[in-house]
């Protein structure tokens, strides 16, 4: 009897891995589900950004698999968008949560392997991630996100927010020393009365980002656009160079 039930057990396993969902599967199960080829408003082509992250977190969440996978199909769609740390440590999965009009807002989940296995989290960031850099501060992988704040037609913000690895999350990390204090985040808010119509920045607000933050290549220093009263754009930058512990405010320079 005992053999019997032994065997009964791995057969009903053994079937249920054959019938298990594949991540293939599950993309091409969302896509019929929600995927609108054709969208009369942005009220119409937001109805579903909230049943598809939920669906996508819970997904990653359970299915070590995801680590490895990139979701093309998915991304093709543009139902979801992936951005990797330089040193691909860190797997951000973001998605569009939005629900109708001009403002824009996402879920950002980080993936990352630890000695016990993997880890989520959703962090702070509810903007568009336009690039994550790396360098090491106090001898620790930091990780700065540069990521688009989108208010409106005309109005948003530039932001650059610093990240360490914890033990068992991702951690905020007070990255910028000014004058007066320590900080995570430097943002630089946008408004498009403030740029001419045909400049490259309202020709292609993807640009928006590094226009306002410039991040050097080999990441010795960031520079903060400084803007008028009007939030018009300068020729001139807040430095902040790279020391052993954190990028310190040095004054203004120029390009």
């Amino acid at each position: 009897m005992k053999i019997k039930r032994s065997l009964l057990a791995v057969l009903v396993a053994v079937s249920f891995a054959a019938h298990a969902e594949t991540l293939p599967e599950f993309e091409q199960k969302l896509i019929e589900q929600y995927y609108q080829a054709e969208i009369s408003g942005r009220v119409e082509a937001d109805q579903y950004n909230s049943e598809i992250a939920k669906a996508i977190i819970a997904k990653v969440e359970k299915d070590p698999q995801t680590w490895s996978y990139k979701f093309p199909a998915l991304v093709n769609k543009r139902m979801l968008d992936i951005h990797y740390s330089p040193d691909q440590k860190i797997k951000i999965y973001q998605l569009d949560v939005s629900s109708g009009g001009t403002m824009r807002f996402f879920n950002n989940l980080a993936q990352w392997k630890t000695p016990t296995g993997l880890k989520t989290q959703l962090i702070e960031e509810d903007a568009l991630i336009r690039k994550i850099d790396q360098t090491q501060l106090a001898k620790r992988n930091t990780y700065f996100i540069l990521s688009q704040s989108i208010g409106s037609n005309c109005d948003g913000a530039a932001n650059i927010s610093a990240y360490h690895l914890a033990a068992t999350k991702m951690v905020s990390a007070n990255a910028f020393q000014s004058k007066k204090q320590r900080m995570q985040n430097i943002s630089v808010p946008f408004d498009c009365s403030a740029y001419p119509a045909d400049s490259p920045q309202m020709q292609d607000r993807s640009t928006l980002t590094q226009y306002l933050i410039r991040v050097d290549p080999k990441m010795q220093f960031i520079d903060i656009r400084l803007l008028n009263e009007k939030y018009v754009p300068q020729n001139k930058f807040l430095r902040y160079q790279k020391g052993q512990t954190n990028y310190q405010y040095t004054g203004v320079v120029k390009p």
